[in-house]
């Protein structure tokens, strides 16, 4: 399980600038399979995550990535949950990955 420490780097504003997230259809239909991670800052919230470039992002904390409302429930679980669970597909194999984040100084 990584730990993710930069806590106050999490603002929707800056997640956003470290990955480059792009909804991927399945074929021949308008279903949204997941988020196809195309950029990746190395460092980077997404990084320490356990994604990589060419990733597909097929769930976060047991809820599939089927649309961009879940799209936005992720930013906010990436903004304030302390724990996070993501399912990716990356070459041909499902691979789940944990962390558990540190709040920052002063919170509760």
């Amino acid at each position: 399980m990584a730990q993710w420490r930069n806590v106050g780097l999490r603002g929707r504003p800056q997640l956003l600038q470290q990955a480059w997230l792009v909804p991927e259809l399945a074929p021949g239909r308008d279903a949204m399979m997941g988020l196809r991670v195309r950029k990746l800052v190395e460092g980077s919230f997404w990084h320490q995550l356990g994604l990589a470039e060419g990733d597909l992002l097929e769930q976060v904390n047991g809820d599939s990535m089927d649309s961009m409302d879940r799209w936005q429930k992720l930013l906010r679980a990436a903004e304030t949950d302390q724990q996070i669970s993501v399912v990716v597909r990356r070459a041909g194999r499902r691979l789940r990955f944990h962390t558990k984040t540190v709040p920052s100084r002063g919170s509760p």
